[in-house]
């Protein structure tokens, strides 16, 4: 009997210890004080040790593995303690200790992770964490904060930012929240999050078929093929989910020790996006390149599906091109423009698209533009605008002929097609009385038409030959006007242009390249000789103007006044030379030893020579008429004879008469 006594009492001690051991969690406080750091603070009325200025250093706090922090700083803490079970509530702390209350809660967890965890846990960090959340657990005000590196200010700021990113905790999603996208099975997707806080969540349920990681502030999902659709969820500050707890104690006498939490995020906060599943695509890519293979960038294309509808229009900016992704299927591309200065492919290509593949085959084979040719269209007209056929052309390109032309019945000539480049347009000859043309350079360039052939105009005019025929005095060089001139052609006689001589040179345009002409005068000025036929021989170079002088000398009229024996010259006659018809004296002189010579008497016409008073010993010799020649080298002379006065002497008798 007294043993069945002592078995049931050691049950009853047995129970009694499990028991124990099951309800009492043994909660031992460790701290770390670091009398370096401290700051100091007052209590609102109505507090425990209301109204004193308190000071405490900076103490760190480990509870049963966990980090915890101080909600009474007017209590003093203890090392070692045995707080026992923490609480869910803070109602296990007497209420005059703190100010405690759901929102504040919510606080104090949320400075714990931004302020120390996903800090870089200086010693500033702690300190100014563990102020905060004494601020928010007791509504105390701090007077003063003490420390290498801290101060109020640094606090402050440091506050600011923790309240900034508290706030964006409290109402920031990720942009892509509540969304649904969809994903092609067999490949990848990035989805950025332009709110960024992406990288501050944790993936927690994926579904089937899909993979998925963070990477800064995008979310990289890889879909399977038997990827079927589903939502991906994500909780931000997923690590520091939990229970928070409140520990509190009084000693055996009845002193109260300091209350500390240990802070963590019951429900963290949970974001959700819907990825729903597509079909496989694939897409195509295309190389560009010249006849040499260089890379050529500014093509463009179209792409059409099977039933002729543009899905894709494109530039090629680099002469590569990587479409987006497409159904599978067959397509047709075509290209809509060249790159500037190429001819236009007009081949129409097929694309298959096969899912998850790249199409490259016209990027291993790349597809190749020529470059546009270029005829030269030669348009041939005179100074007036008329055609003119039958020139001859040559082009040239490097001092090499590249091809011959020559002007048709409408004064156009046109070239085979050229390459691109600097040519020379020479004109071989010119048409009969023209001015041969200058070589002209013209630059053939191509354009942005995509036509295999361009045609660049060029239009070459040519100017008449001038002939400038002046007739001048020989002696002063002046123009002399009253002359009629005519121009024949030398071979044929055939009179080309006939006219009277002006003040100004004459022109004649149109003469023959190369052909001799004969200029003669018909009629030579007043006082003057005809002159010598000129022969000439039109020159058509470019710019050139032929001039033709002919000079004209004036008349000379030699007069002697002789001796009508001897034939000397008679010096001291008194003589003048009159127009016969007008009566008008021409000029008057005292003759000499030599003749007197009168230039500029006009041919044709008729002059009187007048003794006016013969030389001593002579008789006044009668008037001499005379007209004149205007022959080339003719001296006209006229000669005035005088004959010895003669004086008859009789000696006779003074009665009869007769000679004695």
């Amino acid at each position: 009997m007294k043993k069945n006594k002592f078995l049931s009492a050691a049950l009853i001690l047995l129970i009694l210890v499990i028991a124990f051991g099951t309800t009492v969690s043994a909660a031992i406080c460790n701290k770390d004080r670091d009398p370096d750091y401290e700051f100091s603070f007052t209590l609102s009325a109505g507090m425990y040790k209301a109204g004193e200025k308190i000071t405490n250093p900076l103490t760190r706090f480990m509870m049963d593995k966990k980090t915890g922090y101080c909600v009474t700083p007017q209590v003093i803490s203890e090392d070692g303690i045995d707080y026992g079970k923490g609480s869910a509530s803070w109602t296990n702390i007497p209420a005059n200790l703190h100010k405690l209350n759901d929102s504040k809660q919510r606080n104090i967890e949320l400075i714990a992770v931004y302020g120390w965890e996903l800090s870089s846990k200086t010693k500033a960090d702690a300190l100014y964490t563990k102020i905060y959340i004494c601020e928010q657990a007791s509504d105390m005000k701090l007077l003063t904060i003490n420390g290498p590196g801290v101060s109020m200010t640094a606090y402050n700021k440091w506050k600011a930012t923790i309240n900034k990113k508290i706030n964006s905790y409290i109402k920031v999603n990720p942009s892509f929240n509540g969304s649904t996208q969809k994903v092609t099975v067999g490949s990848t997707m990035t989805i950025e999050d332009t709110n960024n806080v992406l990288s501050e969540y944790t993936i927690t349920d994926i579904p089937k078929g899909l993979t998925a990681k963070i990477s800064g502030n995008k979310l990289v999902v890889t879909a399977a093929q038997d990827y079927a659709g589903g939502t991906i969820s994500l909780k931000r500050l997923y690590p520091y989910r939990g229970t928070s707890l409140y520990y509190f104690a009084t000693k055996p006498d009845g002193v109260w020790r300091q209350g500390i939490i240990t802070p963590a995020i019951l429900n963290p906060k949970e974001a959700k996006l819907r990825l729903d599943s597509i079909q496989a695509t694939g897409n195509f890519r295309l190389a560009k390149t010249d006849n040499f293979g260089a890379r050529l960038p500014g093509a463009e294309f179209k792409l059409q599906d099977k039933n002729g509808k543009t899905v894709l229009t494109f530039s090629m900016t680099s002469g590569e091109y990587t479409s987006r992704n497409f159904a599978a299927g067959t397509y047709t591309l075509y290209e809509t423009k060249a790159p500037t200065r190429y001819a236009l492919d007009p081949q129409p290509r097929q694309i298959i698209i096969k899912g998850g593949a790249t199409n490259a085959v016209h990027y291993n084979k790349p597809i190749k533009n020529a470059l546009q040719q270029v005829k030269i269209r030669i348009i041939k007209t005179d100074e007036s605008g008329q055609s003119l056929s039958g020139v001859n052309f040559a082009i040239k390109a490097a001092n090499k002929v590249v091809a011959t032309l020559t002007t048709d019945s409408n004064g156009i000539a046109e070239s085979q097609p050229l390459p691109q480049g600097s040519y020379i347009v020479v004109e071989s000859q010119a048409p009969n009385g023209y001015v041969k043309s200058e070589e002209r350079k013209i630059l053939l360039q191509g354009d942005n038409s995509g036509k295999a052939v361009l045609v660049q105009e060029l239009t070459i005019s040519n100017d008449l030959t001038a002939t400038e025929i002046s007739k001048v005095d020989a002696t002063t060089g002046e123009e002399l006007p009253g002359a009629k001139l005519t121009v024949k052609e030398k071979e044929s006689g055939e009179v080309v242009e006939s006219w009277t001589s002006t003040d100004k040179p004459h022109v004649i345009k149109g003469l023959h390249q190369g052909k001799t002409y004969i200029l003669t005068e018909d009629l030579a000025p007043l006082g003057y000789t005809l002159a010598q036929d000129v022969e000439f021989t039109v020159d058509n170079k470019h710019g050139v103007v032929n001039k033709v002088a002919m000079k004209n000398e004036l008349t000379v009229t030699e007069i002697s006044k002789v001796d009508a024996t001897a034939g000397e010259e008679l010096p001291g006659a008194k003589l003048t030379v009159k127009e016969k018809e007008s009566g008008e004296v021409v000029e008057s002189w005292t003759s000499t030893d030599k003749p007197h010579v009168i230039k500029g008497l006009h041919q044709g016409k008729t002059y009187i020579l007048t003794e006016d008073l013969a030389p001593l010993g002579y008789t006044l010799a009668q008037d001499v008429e005379f007209t004149v020649d205007n022959k080339h080298g003719v001296v006209n002379k006229v000669a005035m004879k005088n004959e010895l006065t003669v004086t008859e002497i009789s000696k006779v008798d003074a009665t009869a008469g007769e000679e004695l």
